[in-house]
Parts: C-alpha cells; structure tokens; sequence
C-alpha cells in the first residue's frame, strides 16, 4: 500500500493563519491546535506541537482538475531559490514527483509575507519503506532536507521530517508524526477562510 505527502507546514502564529485564510491556500489548509485525545499508539511517540499549533496545507494532487497547481505573486521571492536545493531534488525525487519551480516561488513567497519558517515536504512511501522524503525549508531562503533513503531504518540516521520540524518550533521524540497517520481526524481542524 502507498503513502504519500506532498504539503506545506508552518508554525500558527496569528499573522500566518490570518494570511493563509485570506489566500487561494485557505481551502487546503487546516489549523492543529491541540491533539487533546489523540490516540497515540505507543505513549513514547507522544508529541507536542509549536506554539500556536501549526499550519498544514494539504497540496491537492496534481492529478486533480487542474487544481494541484497553487500560484500567488512569486516573483519578487526568486532570489530565495537556491540552484543547490533544485540539484539535490534532481537527485532524491524521482523526475514526476519534483516540486514545479512555480510551487517554489510561491511558498518562498508566502515565508516571506508571514516572516517565519515554512516547509513544503514531499515523501511517498511503499508498503512501509521510504521512497522519498524531502524538506524544503523557506526561513525566508531556500534550503532542501533529504533523507538517505539507504540509511532511513536506523533510528539514529537523520530524517527530512524531524530536521524540518524542529525549524518550526516541534521536536519529534520518534519519527511518528500523528498528522501523518491515516486516522488523522483533519475534518476537526480545517481552517475557516477570512475575508
């Protein structure tokens, strides 16, 4: 059974959940505040979450009725690229899952209009193992996290996701992230746009 991932997450500060309601993102985007009765599955995978809770933004396949592409003003955020973090993309994602330069532009974009760190994070997985995982950091320039696919069984190898996460304030005391999980109840925290 396949996995996969393909979202934008940032700390929810005040000015990031009033900027994101307000933007073609606000439909894909939801609020987690708490985890007040999370089922956790063993109690060491427990974690918290930033303060202010977090922001996800859940990218619509690219499959789907043309909506999988988000644009906002990107432009000025060009020089927040970085040539280095399209090179090792190449490297780690397969040519039909790389993240389109426009996705790109827009998410540097909004890091640079909320003033705080965002990740888009990109991962697929295959009956439990790694395909690909990959961070893309925004702080408001552009950094890319990939984990070693080869090395991602052993507990103490680094990984794209906890290395992202702690960009944004949430350590993870394992590699389970409980928004990560299929039971994930997304309905409870969608985000109410703004006018």
């Amino acid at each position: 059974m396949t996995w996969s991932a393909d979202e934008i997450l940032l700390a929810g500060s005040r000015r990031a959940v009033e900027i994101v309601g307000r933007s073609s993102l606000a439909p894909y985007a939801f609020h987690i505040t708490d985890l007040d009765g999370y089922p956790w599955h063993r109690p060491e995978a427990a974690h918290g979450l930033p303060e202010g809770g977090f922001l996800a933004i859940r990218l619509p396949d690219g499959a789907s009725a043309g909506a999988g592409e988000w644009r906002e003003e990107g432009e000025q955020a060009r020089h927040l690229l970085s040539v280095t973090a399209t090179a090792v993309l190449a490297e780690h994602l397969p040519a039909d899952k790389q993240i389109p330069e426009q996705r790109r532009l827009s998410t540097a974009h909004l890091a640079l209009q909320v003033g705080q760190p965002i990740l888009h994070y990109r991962c697929e997985m295959w009956a439990g193992e790694l395909e690909f995982e990959c961070t893309l950091v925004y702080s408001p320039a552009e950094s890319v996290l990939c984990t070693d696919v080869s090395e991602s069984s052993s507990p103490a190898a680094p990984d794209a996701l906890r290395d992202g996460l702690l960009r944004i304030g949430l350590q993870l005391p394992t590699r389970y992230f409980a928004p990560h999980a299929r039971d994930f109840p997304w309905s409870r925290y969608r985000l109410q746009p703004t006018l």
